[in-house]
């Protein structure tokens, strides 16, 4: 009897023992899952962020997931299927081979706070450009190219604002291109005969900083094509002025029929920051380093004149070039008023020749009106040799001197031939620093989406990304992610025979390129 009681006694301790034994086993078990998971989940998540589009970062330095894989929808569910692929191959599941006492399996995947380059007016873009260039643009040049657009700010700023003249473009041009009448009325929209409310002083010398930008490089290929016979004309005679061969301009156009600038976009459902000062100067000067230009030829895929397309967002290299070349004419006719009245000696010239001209008509009353009509067409025709020189390789101080002006009211007419050109200034800007101050008067959501609207033409071209959408181009999103285990020791215990449910994890990775 003593026997049988103790060996019931030794069974019961044995069982509670071993039920002890596999409980603190399944609950070790437990925890390593939970860890072998969370690993997994970073490594699936890691992996599917290395599937940026190489195309765009090998071509434009940014980093973005083509949510869609290629395919011409507005989706990002491939997106949780690659995802569940890549946990597959870094956790095993139960229909590999080999016993894996750390089993789990991804139960549900969900993705959200997605951001796509696109979002924000850009921002995501916009802010990749600048964390891009910040890694490769020293610090003094960075420094002149905040000098560059406070010196934009605060010509726009003033009394006679440069923007306004930009916009209103089409009243800076005679019909045929050529400068304003000196006895007519001033060439700037809204002049009501007593004259542009000039600063009383301006500075001799310009204020900018150093040319930071490189030196220009050879011209790139062009094509000819037969579009719009009257506009083509138009462009022609603004185009005569500054160019010797106007006609070898390139005429490629856009071939994307909805371009990112103009479609509807997908949207995200996540936040991005909007860029400050400093990445928004870093931005201008990104599309100035990664885009073709008139003097700088990429051989990017579609337009040639990339740069001038951002700032115009016309269809064709020709457009753009010569709505380019009449806001430099915009720019630089401004600068120009300001170096003539800044010079007494420029003045008095000013004042001798308008002084005569209203005596020949016997009315006095009318010089100080023809003094500013002459102000006016002689910084015109001085704008007109400044562009000239930008466009063949030269440089141009933003605000001249004396001694860094060109044309002379004497001899104003030997001046229209387009083989003369202005004085070359050493510490002056080049052509790529002019449309730099040109971006920096554009909004920035204007200039991020038509820099979009080239990358993604260009993209097109390249094998396999033929249905690319810059507005699917993930750079960040969060991943909230459900796993599922089925309990293994436990099953060892009687009592918890039939009462056993898998286990659940569950697991949240954020990912962004920003």
């Amino acid at each position: 009897m003593m026997r049988g009681t103790m060996s019931v006694f030794l069974g019961m301790v044995l069982t509670m023992v071993m039920s002890l034994f596999f409980s603190m086993t399944e609950v070790t078990r437990y925890f390593c899952i939970s860890k072998e998971a969370d690993s997994s989940t970073t490594l699936a998540v890691q992996n599917l962020f290395g599937e940026y589009l190489r195309p765009l970062w090998e071509d434009y330095g940014i980093l973005a997931i083509d949510a869609s894989y290629g395919e011409d929808e507005d989706t990002t569910e491939p997106m949780e299927g690659r995802l569940q692929s890549y946990y597959g191959g870094n956790c095993p599941d139960e229909n590999m081979e080999g016993v894996d006492l750390l089993q789990v399996s991804m139960a549900q995947c969900n993705i959200y706070n997605r951001v796509f380059l696109t979002d924000n007016e850009g921002a995501p873009f916009v802010k990749e450009a600048a964390t891009f260039e910040k890694t490769e643009i020293p610090e003094d040049v960075l420094e002149n190219l905040l000098g560059i657009s406070r010196q934009s700010s605060e010509s726009n700023a003033s009394d006679f604002p440069i923007r306004d003249l930009i916009t209103n473009n089409e009243s800076l041009l005679p019909d045929q291109g050529g400068p304003p009448a000196i006895s007519g009325s001033s060439s700037y929209k809204g002049y009501d005969g007593a004259g542009p409310a000039l600063p009383a002083e301006a500075s001799s010398k310009s204020s900018l900083p150093a040319d930071p930008f490189s030196g220009s490089t050879e011209y790139g290929e062009v094509e000819q094509s037969t579009e719009n016979d009257l506009a083509h004309q138009k462009n022609m005679a603004v185009l005569s002025q500054v160019l010797e061969e106007p006609e070898s301009v390139s005429h490629l156009g856009f071939i994307v029929e909805e371009r990112v600038s103009e479609r509807p976009l997908l949207k995200g459902d996540g936040y991005s920051e909007n860029a400050n000062l400093t990445e928004g100067a870093l931005f201008r000067y990104y599309l100035s380093q990664h885009f073709g230009s008139f003097r700088k030829d990429l051989k990017h895929e579609g337009l040639k004149y990339e740069q001038e397309y951002i700032l115009c967002g016309e269809e064709t290299d020709e457009d753009n070039l010569t709505e380019t070349v009449v806001r430099l004419l915009a720019l630089r006719e401004v600068e120009n008023v300001l170096s003539i009245r800044a010079d007494a000696n420029k003045m008095t010239q000013v004042h001798g020749v308008a002084a005569a001209s209203s005596a020949v008509i016997a009315n006095p009353e009318l010089e100080e009106v023809v003094c500013v009509a002459l102000i006016a067409a002689w910084a015109y025709l001085e704008s007109v040799l400044d562009v000239r020189l930008l466009l063949s390789g030269g440089k141009v101080s933003m605000v001249k001197t004396p001694q860094e002006w060109t044309s002379d009211l004497a001899s104003i007419f030997s001046s229209l031939s387009v083989s003369v050109k202005a004085k070359d200034c050493p510490a002056g800007l080049d052509y790529s620093a002019f449309l730099f101050a040109l971006f920096s008067l554009e909004g920035q959501k204007k200039l991020a989406f038509r820099a979009l609207d080239l990358m993604e033409d260009a993209l097109r071209h390249v094998e396999g990304c033929a249905n690319v959408c810059m507005d699917r181009m993930l750079v960040s999103a969060d991943f909230d992610m459900t796993m599922t285990a089925t309990p293994l020791f436990l099953s060892f215990i009687p009592l918890m025979t039939g009462r056993l449910s898998d286990y659940e994890y569950e697991k949240e990775k954020r990912m962004s390129y920003l």
